[in-house]
């Protein structure tokens, strides 16, 4: 049986500090890091077997503020060690003075982790993060995972032990997912439409069918100077006028004035 560990967010917090989105509020989802207690002692990556085969792409939302402003960027799942045998799913807890570290095997261009000092780690194929652990072996930490634009992703890592305690696990296959969250495309996609919609209509103050191509335009004051030193027939100058192009015909109120740019 495949399974996550979900254990209490104890990062929570530091990762609202420092601005980082977290995909889900109140849990956290782990890899377990265990092995199979064979005579080789063969390291394993324990969780869903769809995310770990690659199937399920992990999500990596844009970060907005904090160390890794401007990346896709998540620390779901992180990584721990057993705590406890559990031979019916033949997990077994790691060996005293072990060095189990991830070793990169190859992976998307551009695509690498942070430790959470936020010091990029596993930048190339063969490069190696040895975890840190306490004095019983224990470990469990959250790296980032970070893509530097939106797009798929994929990342192939395995275990090995630096101190030849345990043979290395076999290879796992992520894969990623960096996308705008919904609320951020949709904005995108009114503001283009805002901008198109700017574009195609005609200045304030135009009359129908005229355009004012003034290089610049800027908004009247009350004391503007109309032709004749006529006003419109509401008493204020139009809203705006076309500075500097002289003689312009626009609707102010009610009626069609001329003004004289300044």
């Amino acid at each position: 049986m495949k399974r996550f560990v979900v254990s209490a967010p104890a990062c929570g917090a530091f990762l609202v500090m420092l601005g980082l989105s977290r995909p889900t509020l109140g849990q956290h989802v782990d890899f377990e890091i265990a092995q199979d207690g064979s005579p080789a002692h063969t390291l394993i990556i324990n969780g869903d077997p769809d995310i770990l085969g690659g199937i399920e792409p992990i999500d990596l939302p844009l970060q907005v503020g904090g160390p890794l402003d401007g990346l896709y960027a998540g620390q779901e799942p992180g990584w721990a060690s057993i705590e406890m045998d559990d031979p019916a799913n033949g997990l077994f807890t790691l060996l005293p003075g072990h060095q189990v570290s991830l070793q990169r095997l190859g992976g998307s261009a551009g695509f690498l982790m942070y430790d959470t000092a936020f010091n990029p780690i596993l930048e190339n194929t063969g490069d190696i993060y040895t975890f840190a652990s306490d004095a019983q072996g224990n470990l469990h930490e959250d790296l980032f995972f970070a893509a530097p634009a939106a797009g798929n992703y994929s990342l192939e890592l395995r275990l090995i032990d630096l101190a030849g305690l345990h043979s290395p696990s076999a290879p796992v296959m992520l894969s990623f997912a960096a996308v705008p969250e919904p609320t951020s495309a949709a904005l995108l996609v009114l503001g283009a439409l805002t901008l198109l919609h700017r574009r195609d209509r005609p200045p304030l103050g135009a009359t129908a069918g005229e355009r004012l191509d003034c290089p610049e335009r800027r908004t009247a004051e009350r004391s503007a100077s109309l032709r004749d030193g006529g006003q419109t027939s509401c008493g204020v100058a139009p809203d705006e006028f076309a500075q500097g192009c002289g003689s312009t015909t626009i609707q102010g109120c009610h009626e069609t004035v001329q003004i004289v740019g300044g």
